[in-house]
């Protein structure tokens, strides 16, 4: 389910009878010797809401994902590769056109088992690679399950939670992420911007974030700062 709530319908061409079961199901009699030609139609329409529409609008961007919902993100995050080998410039407070890059993407994966990084492992080693997108694009990973003893933690992160390095070189924190202050942290460094906050997680971490911007956005409109939110719900 998305945010603003996306809108589906469905209608069979076909009967005429009570109900939609009716409509799909019904078999007119036929004649003996007679066979059926012809079936219902079936039309399927929407939902219209697209989250991601606006994700190159905004001079900086959060990303707030759990699990499989960053799925939806790599796509844009390619995109950002992209743009970054055509040496599209970066948004400044001033300019106004739309094919630009944000000046910062905050990427926020909260996953469960360490082996959902597979998911996300070839465009994170593309966008480390990169020099451009390294320095737009940054990953703040967040394993909740247990590691391996080869993962043990050696550094805290920003925010203090334990982190560990990967043989890939891949680095991620351990827990859950403070997201109320890393909204806030993160708001902060962008003064007089437009920030877009993209949540794609089960409802009560959506409401979390939510929570998080319409208390960061009080915090910093004193620096012209102004954040909205971009939200796709799911059950877990």
């Amino acid at each position: 389910k998305g945010e603003p709530d996306g809108s589906s319908f469905m209608s069979s061409g076909g009967g005429s009878g009570s109900s939609l079961d009716d409509d799909v199901w019904f078999v007119p009699e036929l004649a003996p010797g007679r066979s059926q030609t012809t079936l219902p139609t079936i039309l399927v329409d929407g939902p219209y809401n697209a989250p991601m529409e606006s994700f190159f609008e905004y001079h900086a961007n959060i990303i707030v994902a759990a699990g499989i919902g960053i799925t939806p993100y790599i796509a844009a995050l390619e995109q950002v590769l992209e743009q970054c080998g055509s040496n599209i410039p970066v948004r400044t407070t001033q300019t106004t056109r739309d094919e630009l890059l944000p000046q910062r993407i905050y990427l926020v994966w909260v996953f469960r088992d360490i082996e959902l990084l597979c998911l996300m492992l070839p465009v994170l080693h593309r966008l480390r690679a990169d020099a451009r997108a390294r320095n737009i694009v940054v990953p703040c990973l967040y394993v909740t399950g247990a590691l391996a003893a080869e993962h043990e933690s050696t550094t805290s992160d920003v925010f203090g939670r334990p982190m560990v390095r990967l043989a890939n070189g891949i680095r991620m924190s351990q827990g859950r992420p403070p997201l109320a202050r890393m909204v806030s942290y993160m708001a902060g460094k962008h003064p007089n911007s437009r920030v877009g906050v993209f949540c794609c997680a089960p409802r009560k971490m959506t409401a979390i974030v939510r929570s998080s911007v319409h208390n960061a956005n009080a915090a910093v409109a004193h620096q012209g700062t102004g954040m909205e939110m971009r939200a796709e719900c799911f059950s877990m």
